[in-house]
């Protein structure tokens, strides 16, 4: 759906290539992922979410609770890169980066070059620099990470976007609906540490049979 055209020259670039190979290739290159999803597809996909959440994710506090616990928290600072470098020959290559004053408050400016170098023989110099661009304003971006623990949930796939709301676990007293103790103050919050509230995208899925859990991880959108 980019409108590139990868150019295989002759049988031998082929040579010991397996047809997952090939497609990882092309997904990296495409900025794409290739996945199964759960009726059984193969899917060769860009990485833009549905445009609408499929499902909301709930922490302790809210309605229809349904997240255990949160298990892994990170602000993806080790998933940027800002720099990208193709080879697509022995000494031919195209290269894109993110420029940068001192002070700007870029990503090269807070978090150092990162610089990310792959190889594809099917494209020249123009397509190589459209490509390393493309991939350059996807990933020079931090996205927040994190990965959950819910109830059993198994309507969900790959790719698709969802509303995460935790605020953390409930401390104090809490509270009793309908009931009150006289004289006492009762009061519930929470006991702080991460908050998430907004949109993620599923980045992979995995199904505990024995316990009946689910565990995602999620992609900032």
């Amino acid at each position: 759906n980019t409108g590139r055209t990868y150019v295989i020259a002759t049988s031998t670039d082929l040579q010991g290539v397996s047809a997952l190979d090939l497609i990882e290739k092309l997904a990296l290159a495409e900025n794409h992922v290739f996945f199964i999803d759960g009726a059984g597809n193969a899917n060769f996909t860009d990485r833009n979410y549905l445009s609408t959440s499929s499902y909301t994710f709930n922490g302790q506090g809210e309605r229809d609770v349904n997240i255990i616990s949160l298990d892994y928290y990170s602000e993806g600072i080790h998933k940027i890169y800002n720099k990208f470098s193709l080879i697509i020959s022995g000494t031919g290559f195209a290269s894109t980066q993110s420029s940068f004053v001192v002070g700007d408050r870029s990503s090269v400016d807070k978090y150092g070059q990162r610089e990310y170098q792959f190889d594809n023989n099917y494209v020249g110099v123009t397509l190589a620099g459209s490509i390393c661009s493309s991939l350059l304003a996807y990933h020079s971006v931090k996205k927040t990470e994190i990965q959950i623990t819910t109830k059993y949930i198994t309507q969900l796939n790959l790719q698709d976007r969802v509303t995460v709301v935790y605020r953390g676990q409930l401390s104090g007293d809490a509270s009793l609906w309908g009931g009150f103790l006289w004289g006492h103050g009762l009061w519930s919050g929470y006991q702080g540490g991460v908050e998430v509230n907004g949109a993620y995208g599923i980045t992979a899925i995995m199904l505990d049979l024995q316990n009946f859990k689910s565990v995602f991880r999620l992609r900032e959108v």
